[in-house]
């Protein structure tokens, strides 16, 4: 999955800034409660903490994240990665509230203001910080719990909904059939064989065409791909795949052909599988 942005991160973005607010407020830690007199003052103060904390946030998944698309997709993600980012965020926030806190309490600039800050940091993050991994795994369940079967039986009924006509370049010869019946394509040259199963047998039609202008009038399906220079094959047909990265070979359904993958291809067509 490509790094999730935007609206999806929001909730976690402003409720992680209001939790922060919310604890100081009514819990006053490290007599937080001494820093004003005034009330107005004092709640301004804390506002302070949670906009650092929701800002902090933003930037390590929105700036971050936009940095680091391959460690921070959905795909990838790792606990390392989740070790690795509840850490970065921690520190962000806390070098935020070490300059914050000097610059409106009498807190001097020094490293046992630092280490102080390091605690408290620490300390009321706890709980943002299992809110952000129980939000992420909860939204990964929600995104890729469902069933590959389902996924399996809504493709296919996609599929059938409609039909592809293969032309010739003379746009005279062609033949037109369902997508779940195409089992691939061989090219030689100008010339390309289509193979396909019509009445549980299969059936071939050469067509003088290249498999290049073949691959442009199928791209609108989703499961044919090209995974040969001479080739283009149908993923739903494959049944199993055998052989290694420098070369796998696709054993497909209704057939005792084998279709070649290139090294060129391989690395897509594998993972689509």
């Amino acid at each position: 999955m490509a790094y999730t942005s935007g609206r999806h991160n929001a909730p976690l973005v402003v409720w992680s800034g209001i939790f922060v607010f919310i604890f100081l407020a009514v819990f006053k830690p490290f007599e937080i409660q001494d820093i004003t007199p005034n009330q107005w003052l004092y709640y301004a103060f804390l506002a302070g903490y949670g906009f650092i904390t929701s800002f902090s946030v933003l930037i390590m998944i929105e700036g971050v994240g936009r940095l680091l698309p391959n460690v921070f997709s959905e795909k990838n993600w790792k606990i390392k990665h989740e070790v690795t980012f509840v850490v970065s965020l921690i520190s962000l926030i806390t070098v935020f509230n070490y300059f914050y806190t000097v610059l409106i309490s009498d807190l001097p600039f020094s490293s046992e203001t630092f280490v102080f800050m390091l605690f408290a940091t620490v300390s009321v993050s706890f709980f943002p910080a299992v809110s952000f991994v129980m939000f992420r795994y909860v939204r990964n369940v929600r995104q890729y719990s469902r069933p590959s079967t389902v996924l399996s039986v809504e493709r296919k009924e996609e599929i059938k909904r409609e039909f592809i006509e293969l032309f010739a370049e003379n746009q005279r010869d062609s033949v037109t059939l369902s997508p779940e019946n195409l089992l691939f394509i061989e090219s030689d040259d100008n010339y390309s064989t289509v193979f396909f199963t019509q009445q549980n047998r299969i059936q071939k039609k050469l067509l003088r065409n290249t498999l290049t202008r073949l691959e442009a009038q199928v791209e609108s399906i989703p499961t044919l791909r090209r995974c040969h220079r001479s080739y283009l094959v149908n993923l739903k047909k494959v049944s199993r795949v055998s052989g290694n990265a420098q070369g796998y070979r696709l054993h497909l359904h209704d057939t005792d052909e084998i279709v070649p993958v290139s090294r060129t291809y391989s690395k897509n067509i594998i993972a689509e599988l």
